[in-house]
């Protein structure tokens, strides 16, 4: 009998699969699906006239877009700072009052 056989592995004692396996499998379908619905959205909204705009058109687009999600990731970062500032003086007082002995000099 070999010394490393221990019966049946546990679940829980394997290593989780990488976080892409997980993403690729579930998330990217969901992604793709909603960037074709935008396809057909805009393909609605403007007269499908996308795929005949010069490229340098296009360029520009995309250009614009960038300057969008900078600016919105620029408002998100603004607001989860704020978060993380709270959370940390949070637990700058947890820790001050667990550190401080009780009225009757006994710490907590």
């Amino acid at each position: 009998m070999n010394d490393f056989h221990q019966g049946p592995q546990r679940r829980d004692c394997l290593p989780a699969p990488p976080a892409s396996d997980h993403a690729i499998r579930n998330l990217w379908p969901m992604f793709t699906e909603d960037v074709q619905a935008r396809l057909i959205a805009g393909a609605q909204a403007y007269g499908d006239e996308s795929f005949r705009r010069a490229p340098a058109d296009l360029i520009e687009e995309i250009r614009q877009e960038v300057r969008d999600v900078a600016g919105w990731s620029f408002i998100l970062d603004c607001r989860l700072k704020n978060i993380l500032e709270r959370i940390q003086a949070i637990d700058a007082l947890s820790l001050h009052e667990t550190a401080q002995p009780d009225i009757q000099g006994q710490d907590r």
